[in-house]
């Protein structure tokens, strides 16, 4: 088992954890209320630290709305996920662009999908970030390497992944009933 698949299910039982455990939700909604700008800057460093290593960020959207209801949730999870995916745009912009042949080379089914996304780039990026199966965060790797245009990237990103992030953050703030 590698470092990834044995993260993966750490998050998962994690997140599982928090969502069933009523007395720690509980508390970590009486502390985020208490100390909001903490809890901010946590929800947002593991936010950073899943988009980094291509974990799904959703139970932080959805942690948002459970926290600070949709409105302060949707703000901090666009803020944030602009933030989180404009840096994983510049990595892959910066430190994947000189393995561009080797990937491209060898997989007949990558090539047909970079190609795609080489002519659609803007609409690619929607696609992408709309996908609920795909870490939305994490897709700036992919999308830096093949050097689509910031701009085409992030405003694909930003209205692909809106509507999910607002699903998100109405099941997040609607969960709290069940918990508290």
């Amino acid at each position: 088992m590698n470092f990834k698949s044995i993260s993966f299910i750490l998050w998962i039982c994690f997140f599982i954890f928090l969502f069933v455990n009523k007395d720690l939700a509980l508390e970590f909604s009486i502390f985020s209320n208490s100390c909001w700008q903490v809890s901010i800057l946590i929800l947002f460093l593991l936010q950073l630290v899943f988009s980094i290593t291509v974990l799904p960020v959703t139970p932080i959207t959805l942690a948002a709305g459970l926290l600070w209801g949709f409105y302060n949730a949707l703000f901090f999870s666009f803020i944030s996920t602009l933030i989180c995916t404009s840096f994983t745009y510049y990595l892959g912009t910066k430190f994947m662009s000189n393995q561009n042949s080797i990937i491209v080379s060898n997989h007949k089914v990558i090539n047909i999908l970079i190609s795609k996304i080489l002519k659609y780039r803007k609409l690619a990026s929607f696609i992408s970030h709309a996908n609920p199966l795909l870490p939305g965060s994490s897709l700036g790797y992919l999308f830096g390497y093949l050097n689509v245009g910031f701009t085409n990237f992030i405003i694909g990103a930003l209205l692909g992944g809106l509507p999910l992030q607002i699903l998100m953050i109405i099941i997040g703030d609607n969960f709290k009933r069940y918990i508290f």
